[in-house]
């Protein structure tokens, strides 16, 4: 009787302090009126778990923490409860103590279950971490279907030095099926507590079944350091200079050189929330080959600017804002773009029905609306107006991981773009499908 009674009024001076002083984030009404039912049955078990993923789910994490930790006074042996504590005590910034949960989770969970899968990977993250080189990344491969790929008009008479003609068979619309291979590879070198040495590699290559002249390859690295805050609860910031190199080919063809400099900002004010910014500044030269002999007109500097917000408001629910601005000179105005983008990105994360032992599924639908104004009347195709386009994209992701490092990913969506140049009014519908290997 001393002890059950000396647990609960440990477990009310707990969830007090918790829910007094851990969060900057205020709880909502629905969390106060769960922690009144807590309080009126402190020991109640179900109660604790539904105000612990309450609090999870609004964001706030150290409310949570407490509450799981309050279950442990009652009954240690949790798998479950330990594994949670791991992974919030991982994102609140404390890798040693999120290490001694997942532990102590992987070792009554045992081999093969779900909960030591989870365990694993958070591990292998928290690892990797602590380790003075960190490398991450993945290899993907797939096909992609398009009913468009050479984006040809959807008009029968286009027009050619300002005059209407019919359309060339050439240039009709005829769908294609092609392969691609995307990598990506992400290695940071700590130099010192904050500040690390980070370098992006991205391949890209793809081969068309029908259009050889589409078949494109590209490299690019970019590198800095970057210099970060600690990791807490309360907010996280970076930045990190950059330099950029990238190459491309065209049909086999060395199509374009870039050299640039760029500068990236991360301000994280709390656990669930993030601003990140760009800035690049690329120096774009192309080279003239076959049928682009006059590639290297389009040579000339190009600003990038990025805005995005992300924010996961509610577990496993992210919405992500994005604009995009991409200012681009060449050799003859007619050749210089200005893109204004806004994109609106969702994205939820549910239980992985086909492989339930592996991590969730996510789904994220998105749209995007895109501008483009170029410099001036293209003297080939319409000397008296100047080309500007408005374009939708629709498109929906889907991941499935199937185990710890591979996932199925498929990709679907519908782009148009209206033009006040009939040569540019386009249609193109896309479905692709790809098998990735994480690293």
């Amino acid at each position: 009787m001393v002890t059950r009674i000396f647990q609960l009024c440990l477990l009310s001076i707990m969830l007090w302090m918790t829910s007094s002083h851990a969060s900057t984030k205020p709880p909502s009404e629905a969390l106060g009126s769960v922690y009144q039912k807590v309080l009126n049955d402190p020991a109640n078990l179900d109660l604790l778990y539904e105000y612990a993923h309450a609090a999870i789910e609004e964001g706030n994490f150290e409310i949570a923490v407490g509450a799981l930790e309050s279950m442990l006074v009652i009954t240690s042996n949790q798998p479950r409860v330990l594994l949670e504590l791991g992974v919030l005590y991982h994102r609140l910034g404390s890798p040693q103590v999120a290490n001694t949960y997942l532990q102590r989770a992987k070792e009554l969970a045992g081999e093969g279950s779900q909960i030591t899968v989870l365990a694993n990977e958070y591990l292998g993250e928290l690892k990797q971490l602590d380790s003075p080189h960190y490398f991450k990344g993945f290899v993907r491969f797939g096909f992609r279907y398009q009913s468009n790929p050479t984006l040809s008009p959807e008009r029968s008479e286009i027009l050619s030095s300002g005059l209407s003609v019919p359309m060339p068979d050439s240039r009709k619309k005829d769908s294609d099926v092609n392969a691609f291979l995307l990598s990506r590879l992400n290695h940071r070198y700590r130099l010192s507590s904050g500040t690390s040495l980070a370098s992006d590699l991205l391949f890209y290559g793809t081969a068309y079944d029908d259009n050889d002249e589409l078949n494109f390859n590209l490299l690019e690295l970019t590198s800095g350091p970057i210099f970060e805050s600690p990791r807490r609860a309360s907010g996280q910031h970076s930045f990190r200079p950059h330099l950029i190199l990238r190459g491309s080919s065209l049909d086999g063809h060395l199509y374009e050189k870039t050299a640039g400099l760029g500068l990236d900002f991360k301000i994280s004010p709390d656990t669930n929330s993030q601003f990140r910014s760009r800035y690049q500044f690329r120096d774009v030269n192309y080279d003239d080959f076959k049928d682009h002999q006059n590639a290297s007109l389009r040579d000339g500097d190009e600003h990038r600017v990025e805005l995005n917000y992300l924010n996961e408001f509610k577990h496993g629910h992210m919405i992500q804002v994005g604009l995009f601005a991409r200012l681009k000179d060449a050799k003859r105005d007619y050749l210089e773009v200005d893109q204004y983008d806004i994109s609106l990105r969702y994205s939820l994360r549910h239980d992985n029905f086909l492989f339930q032992k592996e991590q969730r599924m996510t789904l994220t639908p998105y749209i995007i609306r895109r501008f483009r104004d170029f410099g001036a009347p293209d003297p080939f195709i319409a000397p008296n107006k100047t080309r500007s386009d408005k374009e939708w994209r629709l498109g929906l992701n889907y991941k499935l991981p199937v185990s710890p490092e591979w996932a199925l990913l498929m990709d679907m969506e519908y782009s148009e773009a209206d033009s006040n140049i009939v040569n540019y009014d386009v249609e193109n519908k896309l479905f692709m499908i790809s098998l990735q290997k994480g690293f």
